[in-house]
């Protein structure tokens, strides 16, 4: 099979689970704390049934990373739960746009570059863009017409 075509299959976040004493000992968050915040519905666990033990997913133990990191910077517990939710907002537009914008990573001139996707609405260019040696962004606009898609 060409190793081109090799495809991999996506990883659903949703199966990645922790036990409550992995996410306590991953963010230094207690136990306690955390059945205190989900009891309050600041982080959500998930249980199969009521005598069963709390799980939380990848995206869960990241909110309750980020709700500790701005707790640990003097935030209250309301106003780091609503900066949570604001830079998950925004995690949540970026990862949109990237997924239905990136095309993919082409060779352009000897350098591997991110297409994303159509310049313009009539669809005449694409917008292909990466980061320098320097990590200096440069973009280069290409006309549909001179490339080489084989």
């Amino acid at each position: 099979m060409d190793e081109d075509k090799l495809k991999l299959a996506p990883i659903d976040v949703h199966k990645i689970i922790f036990r409550i004493g992995e996410v306590s000992k991953m963010t230094g968050v207690s136990p306690r704390q955390l059945r205190y915040w989900d009891q309050k519905g600041f982080i959500k666990s998930q249980r199969h049934d009521t005598s069963s033990s709390r799980v939380y997913t990848l995206l869960n133990l990241f909110r309750v990373g980020l709700i500790k990191k701005y707790l640990d910077n003097g935030y209250t517990l309301k106003a780091a739960v609503q900066k949570t939710n604001e830079r998950q907002d925004m995690m949540e537009t970026m990862h949109h746009f990237i997924y239905h914008s990136v095309s993919g990573i082409e060779n352009i001139d000897g350098k591997l570059m991110i297409n994303m996707g159509y310049f313009d609405k009539a669809k005449t260019s694409y917008l292909y863009g990466r980061l320098d040696e320097n990590d200096e962004t440069e973009y280069k606009v290409i006309p549909v017409d001179k490339l080489d898609h084989n």
